[in-house]
């Protein structure tokens, strides 16, 4: 028997097969595992970017809301910094901030509770304050 560069002989067909053969059947990658790999990888994308969305709609929610309380709260300062007898119910509209107040008066005071509206993309969303004004 002949060995073929080697000393001993050889014992299996793969221990046959030159080396060149060998290699070639089992390097690089095959089409099907290329396109698992691109499938996986699309989908983990696409949930990032469905997430990411989601983020920016709560930033984008949450900035309105505080624009809205911010407008809402400078009109209550104004209902309660006029005279007593002109806090009167009443409504309008500020930096696209619908406002909206009732007056309810006991014996020494004046509630006014200050409802408010405002748009965040393609929904209303409202919100309310409520203040006292003690009689003079």
């Amino acid at each position: 028997m002949k060995s073929r560069g080697s000393c001993f002989p050889p014992t299996s067909e793969r221990e046959r097969t030159p080396a060149p053969n060998r290699l070639r059947s089992k390097s690089g990658f095959g089409l099907a595992e290329t396109l698992v790999t691109v499938v996986i990888c699309g989908t983990a994308f696409l949930g990032l970017v469905g997430t990411a969305t989601r983020v920016g709609s709560a930033i984008n929610s949450t900035h309105e809301r505080t624009r809205a309380m911010a407008v809402a709260q400078a009109q209550l300062e104004t209902l309660l910094s006029v005279e007593y007898d002109e806090v009167v119910d009443g409504a309008t509209e500020r930096d696209g901030v619908q406002l909206v107040w009732r007056v309810r008066e006991t014996d020494e005071l004046k509630e006014i509770e200050l409802t408010f509206g405002y748009q965040v993309v393609d929904r209303t969303l409202t919100g309310s304050l409520t203040a006292g004004r003690l009689k003079p």
